[in-house]
C-alpha cells in the first residue's frame, strides 16, 4: 500500500489571530476543497492550541502524477480556519528491476554513457547512496549537477538534476538582498535591498512596499544573496504573509501622534481608538515597538486594563519610534493603527549626551568621535562599545578601558548610526549624525 506521511504543523494562534484557544477538529481532503466539517477527521488528543504532529494518510487508490491536499482546524469556539495546502507528488513504479549504473555531469546535460559512470555491484530498484563528487575546479557560485540512471535491459532514464552552491572564501560579504511576492495566482518582480556596508552575516529587518499585493490573500517571499563578487546564493522562502483590510477608521490609519517625556508613563485610550462595538477587553491585542540599534525596550508594558494601553519609557530611549497597534476581534478581520511615538527628554527637547557617565563629541562629526568617560573608576572596569547603523544592524564590537577612546567612520557611509556603551555601572545609547 502507497502511503503518505505528512508532517503537520498549525500555528493556531497565528492563523486566527485568537489566544489560548484550543483545536477541537482537525480535517483533511485530498483534491479537492470542501465544506467546513466535510472532509476525513484527523485524531487530536489532549488540549491544544497547537498542532504539531505526523498523520498517516492513506493515499493507496490515487494515481500518480501530482496531487493536493488540504487541512482546516477548528477552534473550541466552533471557528474554523483558513485552508492549508501542500502539494505531493505519487511516483511511477519502475518497469522492470535493477538499476545497475549511474552517471553524473556538472553544468551540462550530456548524452546517455557520456558522463561520469558509477557502477554498483548489486542491482536495486532504488539507490539511496553517498557519494563523493570532485569539485574543486568550480567557481564560486550556483552549479548544477545532473544524473541519470541504467537499468538491466541497459534504458536509461531521464535525467534528474539538483542545485548546489559553491561557498566564495571567507572574505567575501553579503552586498545585496533580492525578494519577490508571489502566491499560486501572483508572481511580484524582482526588488533589492543594498547592504551597506557588506557583511559576512546579514540579520536585519526589511521594511517593503506591498502597495501592488491585493487585499485578503496569502503570499510567500522568496530570497536570495548576492556578495561583493557578483555571487548568488541560493532561494529561502519565507510563508505566509496574510494581507487583511484594515477595520480601524480611515482617519487613524496613520495619524495616531503621542509624545512621552521619558522617566514618566504615557497612553493610549483603546476605546477612542477601536470603535467597533464587538471590540471588548480580552480580545487578541498585538504591538511591537521597534528600535533603531536594536535594543529591546522591555519597559513598554503590554494592554492590562480595558481601555489603556500603558507606555512607560526610560531614560535612555529618547528617540522617535513607528509602530503599529493591532486588534483583532473577528477572525481575520484586523484593526491597525500606526502610531508615532516621540519620546523627550525631561526638558521636552532632544538633548545631545545627557549621560552623567560619559560624553561623546563632536555630534554630528565627519569622521570620528571621541567617547570621554566622566570617572576614572568606569575606565578601569573599562565597557562594551557597539556600533549599529539605523536599520539596526550590528557593525562593530569592541571592549574599551581608556578614560577617552576614538570611534572612526571613514570606513561607513553617511546617515544615522547609534553607539552603544555597557558594562556593569551603566548602559546607554547616543544617536551619531555622519556628514
Amino acid at each position: 500500500m502507497k502511503r503518505y506521511i505528512y508532517i503537520l504543523s498549525l500555528f493556531w494562534a497565528i492563523i486566527m489571530h485568537v489566544s489560548a484557544q484550543n483545536v477541537t477538529r482537525l480535517e483533511y481532503s485530498i483534491d479537492a476543497f470542501v465544506a467546513e466539517g466535510k472532509g476525513t477527521p484527523l485524531t487530536i488528543t489532549g488540549d491544544k492550541t497547537e498542532v504539531n504532529s505526523s498523520f498517516d494518510i492513506d493515499i493507496s487508490n490515487l494515481g500518480t502524477g501530482v496531487h493536493s491536499i488540504y487541512f482546516r482546524s477548528m477552534n473550541q469556539n466552533g471557528i474554523w480556519s483558513f485552508p492549508v495546502k501542500k502539494s505531493f507528488y505519487i511516483a511511477e513504479e519502475p518497469i522492470t528491476e535493477g538499476i545497475v549504473a549511474m552517471e553524473y555531469s556538472i553544468d551540462k546535460r550530456v548524452k546517455e554513457g557520456s558522463g561520469e559512470l558509477i557502477m554498483f555491484d548489486e542491482a536495486s530498484n532504488w539507490i539511496n547512496n553517498k557519494m563523493d563528487v570532485d569539485i574543486a575546479q568550480l567557481e564560486a557560485g550556483i552549479h548544477n549537477i545532473y544524473f541519470r540512471a541504467k537499468n538491466k535491459l541497459g534504458t536509461w532514464s531521464l535525467p534528474a538534476s539538483r542545485a548546489f552552491v559553491v561557498v566564495a572564501p571567507e572574505t567575501a560579504k553579503v552586498e545585496k538582498i533580492f525578494y519577490r511576492f508571489f502566491n499560486e495566482a501572483y508572481k511580484g518582480s524582482w526588488m533589492t535591498a543594498d547592504v551597506d556596508p557588506a557583511q559576512g552575516q546579514v540579520d536585519s529587518t526589511l521594511a517593503t512596499s506591498v502597495a501592488a499585493l491585493a487585499l485578503e490573500q496569502q503570499y510567500s517571499v522568496e530570497f536570495f544573496a548576492q556578495n561583493d563578487a557578483g555571487v548568488r546564493g541560493l532561494p529561502a522562502f519565507y510563508s505566509p504573509i496574510d494581507l487583511r483590510v484594515n477595520k480601524a477608521p480611515q482617519r487613524l490609519h496613520n495619524a495616531l501622534s503621542i509624545t512621552v517625556i521619558a522617566g514618566k508613563s504615557g497612553g493610549i485610550a483603546m476605546d477612542t481608538v477601536f470603535t467597533d462595538a464587538d471590540f471588548v477587553y480580552g480580545d487578541s491585542l498585538v504591538y511591537k515597538i521597534p528600535n533603531a540599534g536594536s535594543i529591546g525596550l522591555s519597559v513598554f508594558s503590554e494592554w492590562t486594563s480595558p481601555s489603556l494601553l500603558n507606555i512607560a519609557p526610560g531614560e535612555e530611549h529618547e528617540g522617535q519610534y513607528d509602530f503599529w497597534i493591532k486588534a483583532t476581534d473577528i477572525p481575520w478581520e484586523s484593526d491597525s493603527v500606526n502610531v508615532l511615538l516621540t519620546v523627550t527628554s525631561a526638558t521636552g527637547l532632544y538633548s545631545k549626551s545627557r549621560d552623567k557617565h560619559f560624553s561623546i563629541y563632536p555630534n554630528p562629526t565627519k569622521s570620528f568621535v571621541t567617547i570621554k568617560l566622566h570617572s576614572n573608576s568606569l575606565a578601569a572596569d573599562g565597557y562594551n562599545l557597539k556600533l549599529y547603523n539605523s536599520m539596526g544592524q550590528l557593525l562593530k564590537t569592541e571592549y574599551v578601558n581608556d578614560p577617552e577612546h576614538q570611534l572612526h567612520f571613514q570606513d561607513y557611509a553617511k546617515g544615522l548610526y547609534y553607539i552603544v556603551l555597557q558594562n556593569n555601572a551603566f548602559r546607554a545609547r547616543q544617536k551619531i549624525l555622519l556628514k
